[in-house]
């Protein structure tokens, strides 16, 4: 919101909080914290813990998630995120 407070958000207010996240830009809330709030709040919808969330992505219950494994566990929680952002933030993860 502007300094007026007028119950609107231009777009370059909005980009500059959450990012271009359709885009692969990481903006200030960044691509993988926005994962991660998405997961969180999936996790509290359906009463879930994170071992249970973990273990639901791991198909072949090796410990580790493989990228698929990763992008279809997103898909089955119902977080939206297109090929190149699950890329991204596999990439991210994989690194930390």
């Amino acid at each position: 919101m502007g300094a007026q407070h007028n119950q609107e958000l231009a777009y370059a207010d909005f980009k500059k909080h959450f990012g271009d996240l359709s885009a692969g830009g990481v903006g200030a809330l960044g691509l993988v914290e926005y994962l991660s709030e998405e997961v969180k709040q999936k996790m509290i919808s359906f009463g879930a813990t994170l071992q249970v969330t973990f273990a639901g992505f791991d198909v072949n219950n090796d410990g580790t998630l493989a990228r698929r494994e990763f992008e279809d566990g997103l898909r089955k929680l119902g977080v939206p995120m297109s090929a190149r952002e699950v890329d991204e933030c596999f990439r991210v993860l994989d690194l930390r």
